[in-house]
């Protein structure tokens, strides 16, 4: 069980955490920061991190506005 968002998710397998952003539907595109236990994950990381049982996940995408 790991928590995104503060949201309880449950996966069968060990993936990355592209592969994770790709399962939620999330764009990895510029914009989008990862952190898990509050700690940011650079984007050339993504591939090389597995997300692990009770890891507490944070994804943050920035807006336009003014």
């Amino acid at each position: 069980m790991i928590t995104v968002n503060n949201k309880e998710i449950l996966f069968e397998k060990s993936i990355c955490l592209t592969e994770l952003l790709s399962k939620l539907e999330i764009k990895s595109e510029k914009g989008v920061a990862v952190a898990i236990h509050n700690n940011i994950i650079p984007k050339h990381q993504w591939n090389e991190y597995f997300i692990k049982d009770n890891d507490k996940i944070t994804v943050i995408r920035a807006t336009q506005g003014g």
